[in-house]
C-alpha cells in the first residue's frame, strides 16, 4: 500500500452582512468528524514526538521564486470570480460579484487584501517554508465556470526534492465553501518527519467603522478575537477553525478528518493594518512509497 500523509481542510469564505446574527446562524460549532478505518490507514501522526528542528513563526520568511511557466487559472461562479496562480497554487484574486467596496462604485470586494505579504492559502513544511511558492502544474484548461455545473474540481501537482505534492480545490455552485485537499507522498528512501503549516495574511477588506473588530480569530467552543498587543500570539489546544474577519466579511479555515487532534495556531502583526495567522498541524511521519 502506498504510504502518504493526507491533509484535508475546508476553506470557507462567508459573506456576512450583520456579523453577530449571521455568525450564529450560518457557522454553528462543527462536530468532530469520525475517521474511518481506511482514512486512518493513510494518516500517520506522531503527537508525542517533537520535530527535530522547529522553526519559530517569527523566523519564517516565504522566499519569492520566479518561473518561466507561471500560469493563472480562472473560475467563474454566480457569486464570485477567482484566479489561482500556479506559483504555490494560491489565490491571487477572489472577487465577490454581489458586493462592492463602496456603495456608489462598482468595484467588487476582493478578499485578497495583502498580496505583497502573502497569497492565501500558503501550505508548506515546517522545515521548508519555500514549499509555499513552488510552481505547480495545473490542468491544460485554464478557464472554468459554475454557471451550468453544480461543482468544479481543479487539481495541481508539484514536487520538492524527494516529495510530490498535490492540491485539489473543489468549488460548489451557490456556495462560498471551498473544499481543499492537500496530499504529500514520499518518493525517497528515508522516512520524513516534519509538520505542515497553513498560512494566511489579510488586512481589512473594506472600509468600516473603527468600533468593529478587524483581525484574526479562532473558535473553540466560543469565538476568540485576537487583539494583538504584541508582535506574536501563540495558542495550543482544541481548535475548530480560525481565520480573519472585518466589518462585513470573514475568511475561515476549517480542518476536517483529524479527529480530536490538538492544534497550534500563531498570530502575528505584519504592520499596523495587516495580520498573519498560521495553523500548525500535528507532526507527521511519512514512510517511503
Amino acid at each position: 500500500m502506498e504510504k502518504r500523509v493526507l491533509l484535508a481542510v475546508v476553506l470557507s469564505v462567508m459573506v456576512i452582512i450583520i456579523f453577530n446574527y449571521l455568525y450564529v446562524k450560518f457557522i454553528p460549532s462543527p462536530q468532530p468528524t469520525k475517521i474511518s478505518q481506511n482514512q486512518s490507514n493513510n494518516i500517520e501522526i506522531k503527537k508525542e514526538e517533537p520535530l527535530k528542528k522547529e522553526i519559530k513563526p517569527e523566523e519564517i520568511k516565504i522566499s519569492q521564486v520566479s518561473s518561466e511557466e507561471l500560469k493563472n487559472y480562472i473560475l467563474i461562479s454566480p457569486q464570485y470570480e477567482v484566479s489561482i496562480t500556479s506559483l504555490g497554487a494560491r489565490f491571487n484574486k477572489f472577487q465577490l460579484k454581489n458586493y462592492s467596496k463602496e456603495k456608489n462604485k462598482k468595484e467588487p470586494v476582493n478578499l485578497i487584501s495583502s498580496p505583497s505579504e502573502g497569497l492565501p492559502l500558503e501550505i508548506y513544511l515546517s522545515s521548508a517554508p519555500e514549499v509555499a511558492v513552488i510552481n505547480y502544474k495545473g490542468p491544460e484548461k485554464n478557464i472554468f465556470s459554475l454557471e451550468n455545473a453544480t461543482s468544479q474540481t481543479i487539481s495541481f501537482l508539484g514536487s520538492y526534492k524527494n516529495i510530490t505534492l498535490e492540491k485539489t480545490f473543489t468549488f460548489k455552485r451557490n456556495s462560498y465553501f471551498i473544499d481543499l485537499s492537500f496530499r504529500i507522498s514520499n518518493q525517497g528512501n528515508e522516512v520524513i518527519k516534519d509538520g505542515i503549516l497553513l498560512r494566511g495574511v489579510f488586512s481589512p477588506l473594506v472600509d468600516g467603522t473603527k468600533y468593529v473588530f478587524k483581525g484574526p480569530f479562532y473558535y473553540t467552543d466560543h469565538l476568540n478575537e485576537i487583539k494583538l498587543k504584541k508582535d506574536l500570539e501563540d495558542y495550543t489546544g482544541n481548535l475548530k477553525y480560525l481565520g480573519y474577519e472585518d466589518t462585513y466579511f470573514m475568511v475561515a479555515l476549517i480542518p476536517q478528518n483529524m479527529g480530536n487532534a490538538t492544534y497550534r495556531a500563531t498570530f502575528r502583526n505584519i504592520d499596523k493594518n495587516t495580520q498573519e495567522f498560521i495553523l500548525w498541524l500535528p507532526p507527521f511521519e511519512l514512510k517511503p512509497n
